[in-house]
């Protein structure tokens, strides 16, 4: 398999000293390290840099006509220029793949002699640095539709021996995303190296070269890749046979958070390649959420012809002050919720109002917008799921992974929602995509996978699925797929029985499983690789036995692999990084599954508990801690909460007494709640 030859090159030779300027040419072979900021990015960078800019010329002597700037870029996350002679004719793709793009050069913008090329950073309030890799630059005589079309290619898509939509991937020499000949139309979606289709069939051009192709359907589906030496003027044809290997029946693939261009203002996809790239990447019940505007994308589909893939439902990201919150199902015709609302109690009324939406998600809790992060240590004390300004926990469902906005810590977010579950709270875990892009971040690469019958794509029974996803019947997946099952055993009474089954495509890893039992880590997994023999793709099942709790206990499994480097389904870097360190990791969220130890035939969460054991002791600390020899950690944090609540201080000589004679477990969990609470009595000191 191919691997990105220019990233590799990044991390391990980027050119890290500007040298003397050509004053005849620009170098084909050579690439650039700059950045703008003080700060390197990302640690695979060396706080050495180029300059802050890139400044070149080249001779030039073809008077009254045009030109092609050819150059491969890597890593651009911000605004950058391209210019010559102080013209701009263009802007660098904001992607973070390898690609190499072309620029025209209008005749009137070159001058016979020496021209000046220049790229620079116009990013207007720009946030952080950003370190690129620019080079390999050409000026050439012929445009860009002449060079793009120096050959052609044909690619055939099938699965299932049908043609089938799908996600084309076309990579150069250097592992990077080609530029091709072609434009989006009625049938495809087009960006630098990937190329979406609708009906499995696609005709484009490439410049004479070596490239390697790959075909895809999202998640579910193998990764077929051909090695195509094609001369200029040549035709050739290359076809794709699909493979699903991921085994979902009985599960419907939908993304919740999806954006345009045409609705929502930003970003580069247009509605109507957005159904293109729905049904290329096998998202089966994807949810209209642009912001603050409720789109029926059904129209769409059937304009585009791709209604029998998928069946699309309405929604809207309620994109107020103080959060965002997507919520389904809901019509064009309802009134839309006020979205300049600055509190919660009265945004969740309003959506109430407005549309008796069933489903309230908040997104990227740990994100910046505005100038607010809902899940900041001064806004929420994660350990017990508390919001500290008061207000109510209103949404039902919170998303965990978010593919185009990831996090430096890929659990953070999946143990916040862990917190909320023993806080009491029945919140629905979430994956999705929040992609606004064709390519970039691509729609369907985070995903939630809802309980309910995915026979016929595009006539899934919307109720039914949102009554699946509301009681949390649902899996999250970013590259994996989780299952957890919990039963009580005859080998051991003492144990229970836990059975994970993880499965993947084979082009993607699974090298670690967790499960938590009310948070903490009870059992962990590691290998190189886990692998059933036999199976399409990746799987494993794995059975381990984990002490049979005295209490109700809530249930997690997580599933975490290497991320993928490849522009073909690249992992994306931390969107709001806290550091410049890079782990990225595929990730699959089993369902919480809910264990009832006393068999009273409901679940009591580690809240309630912990308001038990407080009444019982009437706030005596010692008996408090006495009591909590017969829980575990997460009673004890909530414990500790109460303890805090009602008046008892961390500093009084009863805590420390007490602590000196109680249990060890208990003083543990204690000592982590006091350093949490802490963490975010400090973060609202200082923002006073």
């Amino acid at each position: 398999m191919l691997r990105s030859q220019s990233l590799i090159f990044l991390i391990t030779s980027a050119v890290l000293l500007l040298g003397p300027l050509s004053v005849y040419g620009l170098d084909p072979d050579k690439m650039y390290h700059f950045r703008s900021g003080e700060k390197r990015e990302w640690d695979r960078y060396s706080n050495a840099r180029d300059a802050s800019k890139f400044l070149d010329s080249f001779a030039w002597a073809k008077t009254g006509e045009g030109a092609t700037l050819k150059l491969s870029q890597v890593d651009v996350k911000q605004r950058w220029e391209v210019s010559v002679n102080g013209v701009a004719v263009g802007n660098l793709v904001q992607d973070e793949n390898p690609m190499t793009i072309y620029f025209e050069i209008e005749p009137d913008i070159l001058k016979e002699g020496i021209n000046r090329l220049e790229v620079i950073n116009i990013e207007r309030n720009p946030k952080g640095s950003d370190d690129i890799v620019i080079g390999r630059m050409e000026v050439l005589p012929q445009s860009i539709d002449e060079i793009l079309n120096e050959t052609q290619l044909t690619v055939v898509v099938t699965a299932e021996k049908q043609l089938s939509p799908g996600r084309i991937t076309i990579l150069n020499e250097y592992g990077e995303l080609q530029t091709v000949g072609a434009e989006s139309n009625e049938t495809l979606a087009v960006r630098p190296g990937t190329v979406y289709t609708s009906d499995g069939m696609v005709k484009f051009g490439v410049p004479a070269g070596k490239y390697t192709i790959y075909a895809g359907r999202g998640f579910e589906y193998s990764l077929p890749s051909q090695v195509v030496e094609i001369k200029e003027h040549d035709e050739q044809k290359v076809l794709f046979s699909l493979e699903r290997q991921v085994d979902t029946t009985g599960y419907v693939a939908c993304d919740t958070h999806v954006h345009t261009r045409t609705h929502s203002g930003h970003g580069d996809s247009t509605v109507q390649e957005r159904m293109i790239t729905l049904a290329g990447e096998g998202v089966e019940l994807p949810i209209a959420t642009d912001h603050n505007v409720q789109i029926d994308h059904r129209p769409f589909a059937n304009e585009m012809k791709v209604n029998r893939y998928f069946t699309p439902v309405t929604g809207n990201e309620v994109t107020t002050p103080v959060g965002h919150f997507n919520i389904f199902p809901t019509t064009a015709e309802q009134e839309l919720p006020n979205h300049k609302l600055k509190d919660w109690s009265a945004i969740f009324t309003e959506i109430e109002r407005a549309t008796q939406a069933p489903i309230v998600i908040l997104n990227h809790a740990r994100d910046v917008h505005s100038g607010v992060t809902p899940f900041a240590p001064k806004n929420h004390l994660s350990l017990v799921g508390e919001n500290l300004n008061g207000w109510p926990i209103g949404f039902n469902a919170m998303e965990v992974i978010n593919s185009g906005a990831t996090q430096t810590d890929s659990l953070q977010l999946t143990h916040d929602w862990m917190n909320l579950l023993n806080a009491g709270h029945r919140i629905t875990p979430v994956g999705s995509s929040d992609s606004h892009d064709v390519a970039r971040h691509f729609v369907g690469q985070g995903r939630t996978y809802i309980r309910c019958d995915d026979s016929d794509p595009g006539n899934i029974d919307i109720d039914k699925a949102v009554n699946a996803f509301k009681n949390g019947d649902v899996a999250v997946s970013y590259g994996l797929l989780a299952l957890l099952d919990i039963q009580e055993t005859d080998i051991n009474p003492n144990s229970i029985e836990a059975t994970v089954d993880v499965r993947g495509p084979d082009w993607s890893e699974c090298n670690r499983i967790r499960i938590f039992a009310n948070g903490t880590l009870v059992s962990e997994l590691k290998g190189k690789r886990f692998h059933l023999p036999g199976q399409k793709g990746r799987r494993v099942i794995a059975k381990v036995y984990i002490e049979k709790p005295q209490h109700d206990t809530v249930y997690v499994a997580v599933a975490t692999g290497p991320g993928i480097e490849e522009p073909y389904w690249k992992t994306a870097f931390p969107y709001q990084p806290d550091d410049d360190s890079l782990n990225l990791q595929v990730l699959g969220l089993s369902p919480a599954i809910w264990y009832d130890a006393d068999h009273d035939g409901r679940t009591t969460s580690a809240k309630g508990y912990a308001e038990r054991v407080f009444d019982q002791s009437k706030g005596d600390l010692m008996s408090m801690l006495k009591l909590l020899k017969d829980y575990d950690e997460a009673v004890a944090v909530h414990v500790a909460h109460l303890y805090q609540k009602s008046g008892g201080s961390f500093e009084s000589d009863e805590y420390r007494n007490a602590l000196r004679e109680g249990d060890p477990a208990a003083k543990r969990a204690f000592d982590k709640y006091f350093h949490n609470w802490r963490e975010s009595q400090l973060a609202r000191l200082n923002n006073e």
